[in-house]
């Protein structure tokens, strides 16, 4: 007996509306508070086997690459600048800075080379951790404005492929439909499409965010003298 299509259209609309309500397990992005700084957000996409789909999913990947390859030199500087002054890896850079400000209360310049700020000791007898940070905040002061460019770049390179994942919920039935998919891939794919798009939309989101702690950690080495 042929099933009628108007009935095979709901079922697979109910179908859809019971999997988005059910969680796809490793899709689901990761948020770690990290001590260093702003928190460390992971990012990831689960493959759907929907080749339209993925498409889109690839290229929030690899753009969630270039987020994270800057917010790893962010964090790497930020760890160096501690650990130069004897604090333990993973002190939020302002309280490094801080204590660094103290330490070398007199005994700090800065001067700006375009956008770089550059710090210098103007006591020779100044303590060995004193000058093993400035090497590290200068080094840090170099790398920053880089990675300022990098974080810059996130949100607009993203627009479009923001936009387009937000579309693919909506074609999820006809895909199930398309691809003939039946038991737990047709379960599946309506949650695993629902956390990859939250996930799309959150790379802008964090890099605005580390974006602003890399703007702030300059500005705070600039305001070392004063």
């Amino acid at each position: 007996m042929r099933i009628p299509s108007r009935f095979l259209r709901t079922a697979f609309g109910a179908l859809a509306l019971i999997a988005l309500a059910l969680p796809s397990g490793d899709a689901f992005a990761k948020k770690e508070k990290k001590s260093g700084g702003a928190d460390t957000v992971e990012i990831t996409f689960e493959e759907t086997g929907i080749a339209s789909f993925d498409e889109v999913f690839n290229k929030a990947s690899d753009l969630n690459q270039r987020l994270v390859t800057s917010q790893t030199e962010l964090k790497g500087l930020n760890d160096a600048i501690a650990t130069a002054l004897g604090l333990t890896e993973g002190t939020p850079v302002n309280d490094a800075l801080s204590q660094l400000k103290t330490d070398a209360a007199g005994m700090l310049s800065v001067s700006m080379d375009g956008m770089t700020p550059k710090v210098e000791v103007t006591n020779p007898d100044a303590p060995d951790n004193v000058k093993a940070g400035i090497d590290a905040v200068n080094a840090a002061a170099a790398a920053i404005p880089n990675i300022i460019e990098a974080l810059k770049a996130i949100p607009d390179d993203g627009m479009a492929i923001v936009e387009a994942a937000k579309a693919l919920p909506a074609q999820v039935t006809t895909e199930i439909q398309s691809a003939g998919l039946t038991g737990p891939d047709a379960l599946k794919l309506p949650g695993k499409v629902k956390n990859n798009v939250k996930n799309v939309g959150m790379i802008p989101t964090t890099a605005t965010a580390v974006l602003g702690e890399a703007t702030n950690t300059l500005e705070a080495i600039k305001g070392l003298a004063g």
